[in-house]
């Protein structure tokens, strides 16, 4: 009986073959580019996929019960309550820093506290008002949601984080969190409600612009690295700025009422609360949601459907012929002087060279028999007209003098048998498609289906 050692010594060259084999299997059974492609599909969404998402979580917004939306929105001003308390705790005890080096420090107070906030309502969930601005517009220009549901939102979604805020503001207060280190607080509260009312209304558009390209990237992932990579640059940037986020300044502000900051409730909300909030919805809401609505969405096919509603509405149909009578004549003292017989038909001598070819073979179809019998009838005046001298390029006829009557001839047939080449021909087909496109541009299918279905509005 062998010796396991020898079993063991004996089977090593078999293991080496079958684990050889198994190898030269694999590789080449080896996933394609396009498996490849998918499994980097299941870490991101493409720029259009993620847009898909967006409009499709607007949706989704709208079908939550109100009790689920109160719940999101309170919750939402928790995460950013964190964020900024995390702030305002590291920044407020490195005044030296922020006295010799205030660059550095504005970098450490944004990077360090605000990102969990966002991060947390990624992951987790929640309903904040300034992504919502994004959400339900981007929703609203696909006509998914009806503008009723986009107000109630961000309302919903403005005060629910208020009480968020004011909620996580007064626990701060009763543990004591910021006893003896009021003053930055305070400072810093002072400092947001300085500024001049247009003045922040800007910091809150590029605030606001940054948090929801934030929002875009933590949707585009699909896990939670990704996520909190996607959130940690934006967010850090626009604290490092100085701009104005309206639901952390509801905490700060409330937080430094609470402590004794003697501001009044007027200064806080017409100072800071309303421009912050304008600022925040045009950039959420406008050069994140509509201007991505143009690139990945159906925004300008619906501006076009619009104007082209109101142009037919708005006009009576006198007008409008009068118009088009107008817009023809302008276009023919332009480019009436063109002789465009001339420049898209193929000279007499080339046609009769090529009367037995095929001009159209890209693309056969029932049109190209009748070509063919145009060119054979075509070669036969050329041929008729060679006897009496060379062939004049843009009529087809004789140059000669005893060919006058041929000339005459000649040049109409030419002119008649070329007639129906112009379709055929490369320029003719550029000229055609520049003169449909300029003259009467096509709809899009979306535009089409509008159109005919003679819907005054796209929403649900």
């Amino acid at each position: 009986m062998p010796s396991s050692q020898g079993l063991c010594m004996s089977s090593a060259p078999a293991l080496a073959a079958r684990s050889k084999q198994t190898q030269g299997h694999s590789f080449k059974n080896a996933p394609k580019a396009e498996e490849h492609r998918e499994c980097a599909a299941a870490i991101i969404f493409s720029p259009k996929q993620t847009y898909d998402h967006i409009v499709a979580t607007g949706v989704a917004k709208t079908t939550l019960p109100l009790s689920k939306q109160v719940t999101q929105g309170v919750l939402a001003g928790f995460y950013i309550s964190f964020s900024f308390m995390l702030c305002m705790t590291v920044g407020g005890q490195i005044t030296t820093i922020q006295r010799d080096y205030p660059g550095l420090y504005n970098f450490i107070l944004g990077s360090v506290g605000f990102p969990l906030g966002l991060t947390v309502i990624m992951v987790v969930g929640a309903d904040l008002f300034t992504s919502s601005c994004m959400y339900m517009m981007t929703a609203w220009i696909e006509g998914r949601v009806a503008t009723y549901y986009v107000l109630k939102n961000w309302f919903l979604a403005w005060w629910c984080n208020l009480a968020g805020c004011l909620i996580m503001a007064q626990l701060v207060v009763w543990a004591q969190l910021f006893h003896g280190k009021e003053s930055f607080p305070i400072f810093l509260a002072n400092k947001k409600t300085s500024y001049p009312f247009g003045a922040t209304v800007v910091k809150g558009i590029i605030c606001n612009w940054l948090v929801n390209l934030a929002v875009w990237m933590a949707n585009s992932a699909r896990d939670v690295t990704g996520k909190a990579v996607g959130v940690y640059l934006p967010v850090s940037a626009f604290v490092t700025l100085g701009t104005e986020h309206v639901i952390a300044n509801q905490f700060e502000l409330s937080l430094a009422k609470m402590l004794g900051s003697g501001m009044s409730l007027k200064t806080i909300i017409g100072s800071n609360w309303v421009p912050a909030t304008i600022g925040n919805i045009i950039g959420g809401a406008f050069f994140v949601g509509t201007l991505y609505a143009g690139v990945y969405g159906t925004l300008y096919e619906r501006m076009w459907l619009r104007c082209l509603q109101a142009y037919v509405f708005l006009l009576p149909r006198s007008v409008r012929e009068r118009i088009h009578a107008t817009r023809n004549a302008v276009y023919e003292k332009l480019f009436g002087w063109i002789d465009w017989d001339y420049i898209t038909t193929a000279p007499a001598d080339v046609i009769s060279e090529t009367a037995g070819q095929d001009l159209n073979e890209d693309s056969p179809g029932p049109h190209d028999l009748r070509h063919h019998q145009q060119h054979q009838q075509l070669a036969k005046a050329s041929g008729a007209d060679a006897a009496n001298g060379p062939l004049d390029r843009k009529t087809g006829a004789s140059t000669t003098g005893g060919g006058a009557n041929s000339q005459r001839g000649g040049g109409s047939v030419s002119r008649a048998a070329t007639s129906g080449l112009r379709g055929s021909g490369p320029g003719r087909a550029i000229s055609s498609l520049l003169a449909e496109a300029v003259r009467n541009p096509p709809l899009t299918p979306f535009e089409r289906q509008r159109t005919e279905a003679a819907l005054g509005s796209d929403v649900v």
